[in-house]
């Protein structure tokens, strides 16, 4: 059994020993290697990690647009991952996607009221009547108003064209959806607003998101929980507030010492504080801990128990609370605690 494999009824979607590789051989990549996550109904579970470190990889994996190498997917407790045909079609209707880039994600030949209704006419038995007053409906729940209906994409701004991702994604009534960077590509000031948005629908209609990000500090406000990803492995996860709080891995420190706060005085100390993180997301160890060629801390844990970071992979271990972290440092204190 997987470390997170339990009882999945109270989770929408439970991804259980995940690895997806590209290339082989001297350009083989691990791209998601043997991740375990659990999404309970109703919440929202945030992907936060540099970019190239798998998140929308694993993304593209739990909707099966991106065939993995072994694990098991499973939505609203069903087998989702070995589903086929009339089965797999009837079962994706509940994981949709937000995507990163409101513009290349919609058809610009295709008005708004197609693109909305486009899931409605190909996966329902709604009449034409109907599924024209759903997609007036679904309009207005995202704030768009009805003279968005026959306008084309490049008519509306980057904010109302992912309202118009967010209704699409809704038309279906999922019980999972995924919001892949569905907020990075768009202004600050809308970025706020699009978040509201999907706390308000989270509140109506008792969503569960899958929020993927590179700021902590967005995840951070809009998760329940946070997994931390770094070169295709869960460093840490945690209930939101604990994991920014108390940080165990250094990489989770490292991505919350770097998000700016808005007093210039208190960012001066926070700057001299801040734990710098030297060289690229490309440089891995082949083996042992992902995070090692950049950790600051793998020279203590080798002076203090002898372990090379870089050689041996870290167990993972329990921190708090329903809070894991992946590091021989916290693991070498949790024992020195006990």
């Amino acid at each position: 059994m997987t470390e997170q494999a339990a009882d999945n009824r109270d989770n929408v979607l439970s991804l259980e020993d995940i690895r997806v590789t590209f290339g082989s051989g001297p350009t083989e990549n691990k791209a998601v290697d043997g991740v375990s996550l659990n999404i309970e109904r109703g919440k929202t579970l945030g992907l936060v990690g540099e970019s190239g470190c798998g998140k929308s990889t694993l993304a593209r994996a739990a909707i099966r647009t991106q065939p993995i190498d072994s694990g098991r997917i499973l939505l609203d407790g069903q087998d989702f991952g070995n589903l086929k045909g009339d089965a797999l079609r009837r079962a994706r209707r509940g994981i949709q996607m937000v995507f990163q880039d409101p513009y290349s994600s919609l058809n610009p030949r295709m008005a708004v009221c197609d693109i909305v209704a486009d899931p409605l006419r190909n996966n329902s038995d709604l009449t034409r009547d109907e599924i024209s007053a759903k997609v007036a409906i679904l309009l207005d729940q995202v704030g768009l108003p009805p003279r968005a209906l026959n306008a084309y994409p490049h008519e509306l701004s980057g904010g109302q064209r992912q309202r118009v991702g967010i209704a699409r994604a809704l038309a279906l009534d999922p019980a999972l959806v995924i919001c892949d960077e569905a907020i990075s590509a768009l202004d600050v000031s809308i970025q706020a607003q699009i978040i509201n948005l999907l706390q308000e629908l989270q509140d109506e209609f008792k969503l569960t998101y899958l929020f993927i990000a590179h700021d902590i500090a967005v995840v951070r406000h809009f998760s329940d929980r946070i997994a931390v990803m770094y070169l295709g492995k869960v460093v840490e996860e945690g209930p939101a507030l604990e994991l920014c709080a108390r940080p165990q891995h250094p990489y989770t420190q490292s991505l919350i010492s770097a998000v700016p706060v808005p007093d210039p005085r208190l960012e001066r100390e926070r700057r001299a504080k801040a734990s710098v993180l030297k060289g690229d997301i490309s440089i891995k160890a082949d083996r042992g801990c992902r995070f090692a060629p950049r950790c600051q801390m793998r020279k203590i844990v080798k002076r203090e128990s002898g372990i090379e970071c870089a050689e041996v992979e870290p167990d993972r271990v329990e921190v708090g609370a329903n809070q894991y972290s992946r590091c021989h440092l916290v693991a070498l204190e949790q024992k020195i605690a006990g």
